[in-house]
């Protein structure tokens, strides 16, 4: 996950690799 990724941030549990 990268800057772009903030919005979201909380989903990278999912998402981690984007």
């Amino acid at each position: 996950r990268e800057s772009r990724c903030k919005e979201w941030e909380p989903a990278n549990e999912k998402n981690a690799d984007t």
